[in-house]
């Protein structure tokens, strides 16, 4: 794969290729045929998840934990329900994978002229409207049809694999092949006549309710539990932006003028955000686009106004930064404008395109994650329209969060709204049953405002506030492989690639080369044998007459491996101490008149030996803990793009760290929340927060400032960002998750402004006790930075000082059966 996939991603793509496994297995060795699901939401990269999927069945992916090896008959049947969609696909597909462009092919009007069947080896793709009746190829005649096609390549023996994308668009309800209502989709499904299957169907939607019931009502079909990617996880992955910002006049009034200025001005605000970002990061420039939402019947006079006010307001506007994506596909020029019509799918990619006028809902699967701000003419009756268009702005432009809060959101004007019809629309953005776009739920970490209020970090708090609120850490957790050796030689690299210290990879691929030679000298008994297993292989002949137990003799032979076994033997080799470890080991032995054999030999007798490849590794953990701790301040204050490509290194790796937050320095809040005193970031003007409290929140912030704190800092309930506190927790069940301690207060202690973490949490809750534990874990390892850290139950009437290790003893031991019980035996009273 060309993109690395975040964490959830990879997650998914493990479990989808598991299920799909063990769905073919039993499709070949029982015949049943399978469905699975992805049921990821808009935005989760499901194209990248199933691509990568795709990559792995037909070449392998030996870097994955479980090591997938390819299956030589696969083939995927990538099927849309839209043309456009098909080709858009196609493309997201290509820029994602590594599969040689000519395993890659699309399925036209004319494939059954050229093809009697599908290839194994190959990702094909095509739209369901190819399939319709009487289309050329299902009409039969000189040519085979496709279902022939399809025939012909399962019942040749093809492990065809469909994935169905958008699954709930066309599938129907109960039809099935053979039926004279039969879908297009039940006739890809269960073959044209209903008697050959495919194999392994896999559907991939947001919302996959329709195609699971059609799969389960198959009763001849074996299905497994959908592949479900959070909502939270995405959001927090950075993939999506973080608000949904709606503009709209307390009443109705004649703010369309008005509120065309704002858009205007919020581009030009992005504009210039991003051009400084950008350029201070190293990243090439985003051009962020302002889609402006016209009513139906609007004429060509109506749309020069249009752009001529937006030429007054935003002067650097070029000629061509206008298009359409109107129905009548026709290019308008309306008397010094030209605005041509583009298809929807090139918009993201034409970059000088800045402003776009649209109608509906431009089109299903468009998406364009530079588009930043709405400015819509339609009225309060369309809402669908509208939700269904910030639906597809969703998307990040660099497909992560960036520093830059503001630049992480979507802004919507809507002065045709009033403040009723602006809460329909954001219930219609909230709704996780929506076909076309991604639910914005509870969990999932992502908020519509609809009263914005820009907010700073106060800097009146002093200076001791900002150096207390970076001091705080958090332990990292990644779920990949560990490989340190790799860790240790790609940061090294990086170290020089930023100029931090010339020649560092080198120094530690030396540094462990020696390690790795000393090893073999202090092993070298383990080693002799493990080399002479290598080299020669042991084979025991057996010679017998049938029916005549009398007459079994064995022979025992040795011969020496070919050069086959050899290199399959060097490949372990490489995966332990690195390709690049690994070459260099053969470099010096070659040059000391060994042979191929012989080294290779010998990198695979010592990557056999554990207590070699433990020291090597032993060895590179030292090196890459020196190389951080000695650059670890440096890396933060540089730019975004560069933490991120470290921290990246490191995750991929597998290698757990510990890191300072950053504070944020710019937000929006929401104007209609109540507003707080003391926070870390609030409305300049005011000097006041608008934060979203529940009752037990509420009593703890007033607690706390009747205290005395100098400051408090409202934890993201979701996110892994830099300013986000996370702690990992361990499940009675199994698995370890991030919890977010709702509050950071800072006070003076002897002082010095100190942090204390205050959590409350309803006790009744099941997962109240391992939060608790895993704040244990967390005061045990970093408690010395802190005040305080106490959790607090649901009505906030009690604690427990998890800095007590007493306490942490008692909650960790067989009498705390759970929270509840915690705060009646060990509970202080809190706020007295």
């Amino acid at each position: 794969m060309k993109y690395e996939l975040k964490e959830f991603q990879d997650v998914a793509f493990m479990r989808l290729m598991d299920d799909m496994e063990y769905l073919m297995q039993g499709y070949l060795e029982h015949g049943r045929p399978g469905s699975c699901c992805l049921a990821a939401p808009t935005g989760s990269g499901k194209t990248v998840i199933a691509a990568a999927v795709a990559e792995a069945l037909i070449e392998g992916d030996p870097e994955s934990a479980y090591e997938f090896e390819p299956d030589p008959q696969a083939a995927v049947l990538w099927v849309t329900d839209l043309p456009a969609l098909a080709e858009q696909t196609k493309d997201k597909f290509l820029d994602a994978t590594d599969l040689d462009p000519t395993h890659i092919e699309s399925i036209t009007n004319s494939f059954t002229q050229n093809h009697d069947r599908l290839e194994a080896g190959k990702v094909y793709f095509m739209h369901r409207q190819l399939l319709g009746r009487g289309k050329l190829l299902t009409r039969g005649g000189e040519a085979p049809t496709f279902w022939q096609v399809l025939r012909e390549s399962i019942e040749g023996g093809l492990h065809l694999y469909l994935f169905l994308d958008e699954a709930h668009r066309g599938i129907g309800k109960g039809t099935r092949a053979g039926k004279d209502d039969a879908t297009i989709y039940a006739q890809l499904i269960d073959g044209y006549d209903g008697k050959c299957p495919v194999p392994v169907v896999v559907g991939i939607s947001a919302t996959p309710k329709r195609f699971l019931e059609a799969m389960e009502g198959r009763g001849d079909r074996t299905t497994t539990p959908p592949v479900t990617v959070s909502p939270a996880d995405v959001q927090a992955s950075g993939l999506l932006k973080d608000d949904i910002i709606l503009y709209s006049p307390k009443e109705r009034s004649a703010a369309d003028v008005l509120y065309l200025g704002r858009a205007c001005k919020a581009l030009d605000d992005s504009t210039r955000l991003w051009s400084t970002w950008c350029s201070a990061n190293g990243v090439d420039a985003i051009a962020p686009l302002m889609v402006v939402q016209v009513e139906d019947k609007i004429s060509d006079s109506k749309l020069n106004e249009l752009a001529r006010n937006m030429q007054e307001r935003l002067p650097w506007l070029a000629d061509d930064a206008y298009a359409h994506v109107f129905g009548e596909h026709e290019d308008k020029h309306l008397q010094g404008f030209y605005v041509p019509y583009v298809h929807p799918e090139d918009v993201e990619c034409r970059i000088e395109i800045r402003i776009l006028f649209a109608k509906e809902a431009i089109s299903t699967g468009w998406d364009c994650p530079r588009a930043e701000v709405i400015y819509s003419m339609r009225k309060h009756t369309d809402v669908t329209y509208i939700a269904q268009l910030v639906g597809r702005m969703v998307r990040t432009p660099l497909a992560r969060r960036v520093d830059v809060d503001k630049l992480n959101s979507v802004a919507c004007f809507l002065p045709l709204f009033d403040e009723k019809a602006v809460n329909t629309v954001r219930d219609a953005l909230t709704s996780e049953s929506a076909d076309d776009w991604s639910g914005v739920s509870a969990g999932s970490g992502r908020h519509v405002i609809t009263n914005p209020v820009d907010a700073e970090w106060d800097e009146e708090l002093g200076t001791g506030v900002a150096e207390a609120f970076e001091s705080i850490v958090k332990r990292i957790e990644s779920h990949h492989p560990t490989n340190v050796i790799e860790a240790a030689l790609e940061y090294a690299g990086k170290l020089s690639r930023y100029e931090l210290e010339m020649g560092t990879r080198k120094k530690v691929r030396t540094a462990l080369l020696h390690e790795l030679q000393d090893s073999i000298d202090v092993y070298k008994k383990e080693f002799n044998a493990a080399e002479a297993s290598i080299a020669h292989v042991t084979s025991i002949e057996v010679h017998l007459r049938y029916l005549d137990a009398d007459s079994a003799s064995s022979t025992t032979f040795t011969e020496a491996a070919d050069k086959f076994a050899v290199a399959h033997a060097r490949a372990r080799g490489d995966k332990a101490f690195t390709e690049d470890l690994a070459n260099e080991f053969f470099r010096v032995e070659h040059a000391q008149g060994k042979s191929d054999m012989t080294i290779n030999v010998e990198i695979a007798a010592a990557a056999s030996v554990e207590q070699i490849v433990t020291n090597v590794q032993g060895k590179a953990h030292e090196l890459l803990q020196g190389l951080m701790k000695r650059y670890e301040a440096k890396i933060g204050r540089m730019t975004e793009p560069v933490r991120t490509d470290f921290a990246s290194t490191l995750s991929r790796n597998g290698i757990h760290r510990v890191v300072s937050l950053r504070r944020p320095s710019k937000e929006t809040q929401d104007g209609d929340l109540a507003t707080y005193a003391r926070h870390v970031t609030s409305d300049p003007r005011t000097r006041r927060a608008h934060l979203d409290l529940d009752e037990p929140e509420k009593a703890v912030v007033e607690i706390e400032l009747k205290r005395g704190c100098v400051a408090f800092y409202r934890n993201p309930s979701t996110g892994t960002g830099e300013h986000v506190l996370t702690v990992i927790y361990l499940m009675p069940t199994g698995g370890h998750y991030a919890m977010h301690p709702d509050f950071i207060f800072f006070e003076k202690v002897g002082g010095k402004v100190m942090p204390s973490i205050i959590d409350p949490h309803g006790e009744q809750y099941s997962d109240a006790l391992p939060k608790m534990r895993g704040l244990c874990d967390y005061a045990e390892e970093f408690g010395g930075l802190y005040a305080r850290i106490w959790c607090v139950n649901g009505d906030a009437t009690r604690y427990v000082d998890l800095k007590d290790e007493s306490a942490r003893a008692f909650i960790r031991g067989a009498d705390a059966l759970d929270a509840a019980v915690v705060y009646d035996r060990i509970g202080k009273a809190y706020g007295e």
